[in-house]
C-alpha cells in the first residue's frame, strides 16, 4: 500500500450541483438508496463530496459505478462497516478498508473519476480538515474512514489522517470550496436525542455524537438543501437489515422531490454570492504537504 503517495488537489472548477453525504456509520447506507433515487429520476452530481462512511459510497459512484449497483455491491458478504473490519481476513473471509475500496474502485485515482469527488479526512496532528481529491482512491477513503480507538491511522507524507467525521461530518463548505453552485447535503448522523444513557459508556459515546452533530447542523446552513432521511424506530441498524437501510434514503428522496427539482430550476448564484469559506485552518484544500 503506498503510504507515502501525497493527495494534491486539483485547482477549483464551478460544478452545477453538487452532493455532500454525511459521516454516520451503518446509517450512510441510506446514502446508497439517496443516490439510486436521484439518479432513477435523471439527477446526476458534478461532484461528490463525502465524510466517512460518506466518503466511501459517494466514491463508488463517482468512480463510474451505476448509482442501483451501488446496492449489490455493500451487500456483499465481504462488505461489513464498522468493527467487523478489524479483523482479518485469515479470522473471517472480509476485506479491510482498503481491500474493499480497491477492490471496487478498480485501483483507479481520484482525478480519473468520472465525476469530481472529494473524502474529507482529519488531520490528527493539528485537528485541521484536509481534502482528497487527487490520488489513489482506496487511501482516501481508508483515512477519511478511520475513526481513532478503532481503526489505525493512515500516514501520509509523516502526517495521520483519520476519520472526516471529527472535523466536518457534512461537508458542506469544501463543496462550495470545490466550486459547487448548488449544494443538496444529505444529513444521516445519529440525533444524540435518540440516543440512551444507561451508563459510563453511552454518556461517552453521547459526547461524540453531540460534537457531530454540532458540527453538522453548522455546515447544514450553508446548503441549498438538507434531505435527512427517516430512521424508523423499529428499524435496527445492523448489517442485517442493509437492504431496509437504503431504502430510508430512496424515501427520503421521494419526500424531497419537489423542492429538488424547484432548486435545479432556479438560476445558479453568482460563485462570489455563494462561495463559503472553508478553510478552517491553513492549507485546506492541500492534504499532504
Amino acid at each position: 500500500m503506498p503510504g507515502e503517495e501525497p493527495f494534491l488537489a486539483a485547482p477549483a472548477e464551478p460544478a452545477r450541483l453538487a452532493i455532500v453525504l454525511s459521516s454516520g456509520a451503518l446509517r450512510g447506507l441510506a446514502h446508497v438508496g439517496v443516490l439510486r433515487a436521484l439518479d432513477a429520476e435523471g439527477i446526476r452530481p458534478d461532484l461528490i463530496v463525502g465524510s466517512s462512511v460518506g466518503a466511501l459510497v459517494g466514491a463508488i459512484n463517482a468512480s463510474g459505478v451505476r448509482a442501483g449497483d451501488i446496492g449489490r455491491i455493500v451487500a456483499a458478504d465481504d462488505f461489513h462497516f464498522g468493527s467487523d473490519w478489524l479483523t482479518t481476513a485469515i479470522v473471517r473471509p472480509r476485506l479491510s478498508v482498503y481491500q474493499f475500496a480497491e477492490k471496487n474502485l478498480m485501483h483507479q485515482r481520484i482525478e480519473r473519476f468520472p465525476v469530481r469527488f472529494a473524502a474529507v479526512v482529519t488531520d490528527l496532528r493539528d485537528g485541521c480538515m484536509g481534502v482528497f481529491n487527487a490520488g489513489g482512491a482506496a487511501l482516501a477513503i481508508q483515512a477519511s474512514t478511520g475513526l481513532p480507538g478503532v481503526f489505525a491511522a493512515t500516514t501520509l507524507a509523516g502526517r495521520d489522517y483519520a476519520d472526516g467525521a471529527l472535523s466536518s461530518p457534512l461537508p458542506v463548505r469544501v463543496a462550495r470550496e470545490l466550486g459547487a453552485q448548488r449544494v443538496i447535503a444529505i444529513d444521516v448522523t445519529y440525533p444524540p436525542v435518540e440516543s440512551k444513557l444507561d451508563g459510563m459508556v453511552d454518556r461517552l459515546f453521547q459526547i461524540g455524537l453531540v460534537l457531530t452533530h454540532s458540527l453538522a447542523s453548522q455546515e447544514a446552513q450553508e446548503a441549498d438543501l438538507v434531505i435527512r432521511p427517516t430512521f424508523p424506530a423499529e428499524l435496527t441498524v445492523n448489517m442485517n437489515n442493509r437492504a431496509a437501510l437504503m431504502a430510508v434514503g430512496d424515501e427520503a428522496v421521494r419526500r424531497a422531490l419537489p423542492e429538488i427539482r424547484n432548486l435545479l430550476l432556479k438560476p445558479a448564484p453568482a460563485p462570489e454570492q455563494r462561495r463559503a469559506d472553508a478553510r478552517r485552518c491553513a492549507g485546506l484544500i492541500t492534504a499532504g504537504r
